[in-house]
């Protein structure tokens, strides 16, 4: 005992208590450290805002934040690119660990397509609903004769008649074709091709019809109104083209005289369109 005393006071004992606490100290910070590296303790990373990136930018943007994504699901919208991402789950803004995935919703690279269903003399009400309801929208809604008021007649899709149980994308826009009767209340649809857009309005009304709208192929000035006429016209106008009373027209007009046909200009003035077409 008296020799571990005398021990205690050497300088080879310091020397051993000191580096034995250096030990111990080093092997305590040495597994605090390989803990907090392996835990991230402490340490989080913020969720970054994916929304409006591309699918085939997120994993350069993540990439760089040490964080990995997966696609849950994808969702089918209109006039919206595929592979867009629309929602993700954590939302930008929270703090994860490293490592962690970012689960998002992208937007489909093609719509759904839908058969169209067979609607042949099926009233406007009950075939609006069921066209509704497989995703399709509603566009004009015209008037033919025919004996069964109010019924459809046919489907169009840009003037062209749809056959049923052709695949269209969903969110597809269906013109109506709706039998009006038989009797006088049916009109030849007007020519308008070649008359002046500002005559158009007050032309089809005198025929008893509606100007829906006048689309310009260019950037239009209504005080240059006199330099603008219409190209183009829907419904079309042709030997057998009526239409109900008070159905609307939309015209198309330019003030490129190249896409008028000069056999069109002559057959459409009017006391209206007194100024005679070069």
């Amino acid at each position: 005992m008296l020799r571990f005393i005398r021990f205690v006071f050497t300088r080879q004992f310091w020397i051993n208590l000191a580096i034995f606490a250096v030990v111990v100290v080093l092997s305590i910070w040495a597994t605090m450290a390989l803990l907090k590296s392996y835990t991230l303790h402490g340490e989080e990373i913020e969720v970054p805002n994916l929304r409006g990136y591309h699918l085939s930018e997120v994993e350069s943007i993540l990439k760089e934040r040490q964080l990995d994504y997966m696609v849950v699901d994808s969702i089918a919208l209109e006039d919206t690119p595929g592979g867009m991402i629309m929602e993700q789950i954590p939302d930008s803004g929270f703090h994860v660990k490293q490592d962690r995935k970012i689960y998002v919703y992208v937007s489909t690279y093609a719509s759904r397509k839908i058969p169209v269903p067979t609607l042949v003399n099926v009233v406007k009400r009950s075939a609006i609903f069921q066209l509704q309801t497989l995703g399709f929208k509603i566009g004009e809604i015209r008037y033919i004769p025919a004996v069964c008021v109010d019924c459809v007649e046919w489907l169009e899709l840009d003037s062209v008649r749809v056959k049923p149980g052709e695949m269209l994308p969903s969110g597809t826009k269906l013109d109506l074709v709706l039998g009006g009767g038989q009797g006088d209340d049916f009109i030849p649809v007007p020519n308008l091709i070649g008359m002046h857009a500002f005559a158009a309005e007050e032309y089809l009304a005198e025929q008893g019809l509606r100007l829906s709208a006048a689309v310009p192929d260019g950037e239009y000035d209504p005080a240059d109104s006199l330099d603008w006429f219409i190209y183009r016209q829907l419904p079309e106008t042709g030997p057998e083209a009526v239409v109900y009373l008070g159905t609307t027209v939309k015209v198309f007009i330019t003030n490129d005289r190249n896409k008028i046909a000069v056999s069109s200009i002559d057959s459409v003035l009017t006391p209206l369109d007194t100024n005679e077409v070069p």
